[in-house]
């Protein structure tokens, strides 16, 4: 995860600017991790199990994730792709579905999801 973490007293606010899941395999089998049933529940996954740490860590704030895998949640498009193919939009609308049932806003304004914790939220 890269971003900005912001801590002042007991409120904290992160903003994730790329999650990656160094999942990449070889060039040619680049886009079949993506298209794995498997991996929508992965990520989204990873993700529940940071937002139940931050709301049993005893800090309120915001996290926000802009893009995994170098793909925009909100835009859907790759932000600087390695390879001429690109990654099946399925997959990460999976992703971002299950992201939103979880209870992230997305915001086209501010290009991310973002995930509310320490005020009675249960991820």
């Amino acid at each position: 995860m890269y971003g900005y973490l912001h801590i002042d007293g007991n409120k904290l606010n992160y903003k994730c600017r790329e999650l990656d899941s160094y999942l990449w395999p070889s060039e040619k089998k680049y886009t079949k991790v993506f298209s794995r049933p498997w991996f929508a529940a992965y990520v989204s996954g990873f993700i529940r199990m940071q937002l139940h740490s931050l709301c049993s860590s005893g800090f309120s704030g915001e996290m926000s994730i802009e893009r995994i895998n170098n793909v925009d949640l909100v835009a859907g498009q790759v932000r600087q792709p390695h390879f001429d193919d690109e990654i099946t939009s399925s997959s990460m609308n999976t992703v971002v579905e299950s992201l939103l049932s979880m209870g992230g806003v997305r915001s086209t304004k501010k290009q991310n999801i973002t995930f509310s914790f320490g005020n009675g939220e249960m991820y």
